[in-house]
């Protein structure tokens, strides 16, 4: 499932929120996403360090973040196969939490719960 799939089902309001047993309310606002050079060079910049984490918010200029660490067997078999893995992993933290509330607001309560689907919601 690629990123595109995903959203399409966050649209149509069929990804379960969290252990909640409800599913997220159908998607309003979701923007189009377009690409950008600027973003893709400064993520490779970070990625040329080789980091075992994600980088700090203050080193990212108000950008969000996504980090997943691959196996290197994943990463030389297929660079759609890690792409993939990632997106999964991003994806599965919805599923595998207590979700977002219902009005889908990101509020610091949320930001410092210790389960919170933060790359979900990038």
């Amino acid at each position: 499932m690629d990123g595109t799939a995903v959203r399409s089902r966050l649209a149509q309001g069929l990804v379960p929120n969290g252990y909640t047993g409800r599913k997220v309310p159908r998607g309003a606002n979701i923007n189009q996403l377009t690409y950008s050079n600027d973003l893709e060079h400064d993520a490779q910049v970070y990625a040329n360090t080789c980091p075992y984490g994600p980088s700090s918010e203050m080193s990212r200029n108000g950008q969000g973040e996504n980090f997943a660490i691959i196996s290197s067997y994943d990463a030389q078999s297929s660079v759609l196969i890690a792409a993939f893995k990632a997106i999964k992993t991003f994806w599965r933290e919805i599923k595998t939490s207590q979700g977002i509330n219902r009005r889908m607001q990101f509020t610091e309560h949320f930001r410092n719960r210790q389960d919170a689907p933060l790359r979900f919601t990038q």
